[in-house]
């Protein structure tokens, strides 16, 4: 999954109504909640302020209000953008200045879609990964053998030479942790072990 780096803003008019978009990282949804206050508070005059996000290492938590808008018509729209763009940790804020020509619900969809993917292009994206940790101890000869292998499938954070030989401390991406230690004891005919490590 990925979030955004960063605050983004667009804006857009439709048929006279005015649409102005916000998309900003979160991690809870208190943080979320705090941000459609503060957009809330800056457009106070405006129609509607419709909004949705996703939050979660698998974006477990999902939320969205049509604020007085037809439902499913601004809400929805919104955090299907979100979520079609796999984005986790994320809040999007839809404001409407109403300009006097009703869009229609195809149109509402059409036009809130458009205030999430506006910004969703804008924003600068970034893989979220889940890093574990292992503490790999070998013998010094095992230990010059395997290290090409370490440094190209793991991160190496530290290595300790001790009188029996080398400790590795490494990171691996969560979603390859598995194959990562079955290949190491392949490599190394069972004689390293991979043991979480803090």
């Amino acid at each position: 999954m990925r979030s955004v780096k960063k605050r983004v803003k667009t804006a857009f008019t439709e048929k006279r109504s005015e649409f102005v978009s916000v998309l900003a990282p979160v991690n809870t949804e208190a943080q979320a909640k705090a941000l459609l206050e503060d957009v809330r508070a800056a457009h106070k005059h405006a129609s509607h302020n419709c909004y949705a996000y996703i939050i979660g290492k698998t974006g477990e938590i999902k939320r969205f209000d049509d604020d007085g808008e037809p439902s499913q018509t601004a809400g929805f729209p919104i955090l299907e953008v979100l979520r079609k763009n796999d984005l986790t940790n994320v809040v999007c804020v839809v404001t409407r200045y109403f300009g006097g020509v009703k869009l229609g619900a195809g149109g509402l969809v059409r036009a809130y879609k458009k205030g999430a993917s506006s910004c969703v292009e804008k924003a600068e994206l970034q893989e979220i990964r889940t890093l574990v940790r292992y503490r790999i101890a070998l013998d010094f000869e095992e230990g010059a053998r395997i290290e090409d292998f370490l440094q190209r499938e793991a991160e190496i954070l530290s290595r300790d030479y001790t009188d029996e030989g080398v400790v590795f401390i490494v990171a691996i991406d969560a979603a390859n942790a598995d194959a990562f230690r079955q290949e190491l004891r392949d490599k190394t005919k069972g004689a390293a072990a991979a043991t979480p490590s803090q």
